[in-house]
């Protein structure tokens, strides 16, 4: 009789050991499917945001999480940088490393430096129905940003050069006629026709 409890106590040890090594292993797989934040943030959902800023891969609750899906993303709000779509007629005046300002509308004192460091070397549209071509550039905010939330809308400024001593003149005071350009000037008592030589545009 003590020979048939002792075998008892042994196979519910051997059930044990099996059991506790089942509950290790399970441990084991919650921990790999824990995922700390390296950072405070805000979570972005899906995938990366096509170049008007619209995420296709949206995440739902219920769909399969297959390999080499973004479920997430956890972007540094103290380093950002700014998606602009510049006119194909203006984006030969930008070049990496030029400085710029961003603004945002409605918040005083909200101004952040910022340079070029993208820019685009395909022209797009933003739909069928548009036929303008626009370069998308990136400034990159040179400063650590505070209370600035991605996807908010900017203003910003690029400095693409400084002429000195030119006369400035609105751009549609300036006409076209056989081949050359001229503006009409104010002359005794009556209007002139006035030829000019015509150099860059800031607009």
């Amino acid at each position: 009789r003590l020979d048939s409890k002792l075998a008892v106590v042994r196979q519910k040890e051997r059930q044990y050991e099996v059991a506790t090594g089942q509950l290790d292993a399970a441990k084991d797989e919650i921990t790999k499917l824990t995922m700390l934040a390296p950072q405070d943030g805000i979570v972005i959902y899906g995938g990366k945001a096509d170049r008007w800023g619209n995420v296709s891969d949206t995440v739902k609750v219920g769909e399969t999480a297959y390999p080499g899906r973004t479920l997430i993303e956890l972007p540094d709000m103290t380093r950002m940088d700014v998606h602009l779509q510049i006119h194909q007629a203006d984006v030969t005046k930008v070049k990496r490393g030029q400085t710029a300002v961003v603004t945002i509308p409605g918040r005083r004192n909200a101004v952040f430096q910022a340079t070029v460091g993208e820019i685009g070397s395909v022209a797009q549209s933003r739909s069928w129905r548009d036929p303008i071509k626009r370069f998308k550039v990136v400034l990159e905010i040179t400063e650590r940003v505070k209370g600035l939330r991605s996807g908010v809308t900017v203003e910003a400024e690029i400095d693409v050069g400084a002429i000195k001593d030119v006369l400035f003149i609105p751009l549609q005071a300036a006409t076209m006629s056989g081949g050359s350009y001229f503006v009409y000037t104010k002359s005794g008592g009556g209007i002139e026709k006035t030829p000019v030589q015509l150099g860059r545009a800031n607009e």
